[in-house]
């Protein structure tokens, strides 16, 4: 999930860091994901689970090695994480993808809307 070598989330406390080196971003992805599901379940709010299982599986899609440029580098994975799913086969039809991208921009900062908080 983080590169152990010079990554952004380097200053984060030696603990989280080490567990995240061992995390790989596929299985934060799914992680986030399924908490979601629950989340969304358990408050009866199954319409907006299909969309927000899309912010929650790329979110981090700016931690790609081919994403790690000049906004990786200032902390801001999150800015570059709608690059590679815009790309994506059938996103851009997608009637709530303005605001699945907001919440993935806005995931490390203050949320927007029930997709962003969730």
């Amino acid at each position: 999930m983080v590169d152990i070598h010079g990554d952004v989330e380097g200053s984060w406390d030696d603990n989280t860091y080490r567990l995240l080196a061992q995390t790989t971003l596929l299985d934060h992805s799914l992680n986030v994901a399924e908490q979601v599901v629950l989340i969304l379940s358990d408050n009866k709010a199954w319409h907006v689970i299909p969309d927000t299982m899309v912010a929650a599986l790329a979110h981090d899609l700016g931690k790609l090695v081919s994403m790690r440029g000049y906004l990786y580098s200032l902390g801001e994975h999150h800015l570059a994480a709608g690059r590679p799913l815009a790309g994506i086969p059938g996103f851009k039809e997608l009637p709530k993808k303005n605001e699945i991208l907001r919440a993935i921009k806005l995931h490390h900062k203050m949320p927007q809307g029930l997709l962003g908080k969730t």
